[in-house]
């Protein structure tokens, strides 16, 4: 499945769909972290989950969205 969003993005940054790409690619990523065989994550793994599902709606709002995070480095793990 990955393999596939890949030529999808792949094939949306030929045709010149640069933000279409960066949403594929941002979904990619969340699909990886998913799949991953530990039920365990840290701090740090969810909010950078939070931080690319954040992204995808940053360009769907075309500027529109801010967001910021701030996390106590010493609950990062």
């Amino acid at each position: 499945m990955l393999n596939t969003l890949e030529s999808i993005r792949m094939k949306a940054y030929f045709v010149g769909a640069k933000e279409v790409g960066q949403m594929i690619y941002s979904l990619s990523v969340m699909f990886k972290s998913m799949v991953k065989k530990s039920t365990i994550v840290t701090i740090e793994e969810e909010i950078d989950m939070c931080s690319v599902y954040l992204d995808l709606f940053r360009i769907r709002y075309e500027g529109r969205l801010e967001t910021e995070i701030e996390m106590d480095p010493e609950i990062q793990n």
